[in-house]
């Protein structure tokens, strides 16, 4: 019902619109982590990629460079993005599983 009358009352459309564009742009990051770790820890090889978890730390800017850090320990890869411009991390907490 609360979704119902906000959508009704316009304000609701303007968040579900801001909630659209904010998924996107995490599935881009979340998108290009994992190409990095698969390029440098998985031969370029979907199938050997059985996980991957990280935290949203900080927004990413349309023209900013993300540099994806890699730390590996066998089958199991920790990794952090950051943002070159501003140094920030964006991209944090990240763990993913590589066979």
């Amino acid at each position: 019902g609360a979704c119902r009358a906000a959508h009704r009352r316009g304000r609701g459309l303007l968040l579900g619109r801001r909630h659209l564009l904010d998924a996107r742009h995490h599935a881009k990051q979340h998108g290009l982590a994992a190409r990095a770790i698969l390029r440098q820890c998985a031969g370029n090889d979907p199938a050997r990629l059985r996980s991957l978890d990280l935290r949203f730390a900080a927004p990413v800017f349309p023209g900013e460079t993300l540099r994806t850090e890699i730390w590996r320990d066998g089958g199991r890869v920790q990794f952090r993005a950051r943002v070159l411009e501003r140094d920030r991390v964006v991209l944090s907490h990240g763990v993913a599983q590589i066979d």
